[in-house]
């Protein structure tokens, strides 16, 4: 989830904020982390895909949200630079409720204690020693 959010925080930064205009193309290496996130938040298991329209599938998305990412896939199988446009109000709000449930979540979870630590740690010994 750490991983996920700081990648998409700091293209969020790079990419699209402070800006009106935006280049198209940009949306996807911002709204693929908040995928990610959504993927945690709802408990999927292993690893997302990387293909943004498998991990798509495989959630509950907004409809308007779904639209215009489908939009920008239309765009993007027609060339491979799809130029600049305003700011998608739609998909702004979803990164960014992303962003705000992961650093909730991680404000809200506890550091693993010392016997979890301990038992790691005893785990990790005994797989490097066979």
């Amino acid at each position: 989830m750490q991983h996920y959010l700081g990648v998409g925080r700091r293209l969020s930064r790079e990419f699209l904020e402070g800006r009106e205009a935006v280049n198209l193309k940009k949306y996807f290496y911002v709204v693929r982390p908040a995928l990610c996130l959504k993927w945690v938040r709802e408990g999927q298991d292993g690893a997302p895909p990387m293909n943004i329209t498998d991990l798509m599938a495989r959630l509950t998305l907004p409809s308007g949200f779904v639209d215009e990412i489908a939009a920008l896939i239309r765009l993007k199988a027609q060339a491979s630079e799809i130029g600049e446009g305003p700011r998608i109000a739609v998909l702004d709000h979803f990164i960014v409720d992303q962003f705000a449930w992961a650093d909730n979540a991680s404000l809200t979870s506890q550091a693993p204690g010392r016997e979890l630590v301990a038992e790691a740690d005893a785990l990790f010994r005994e797989i490097v020693r066979s």
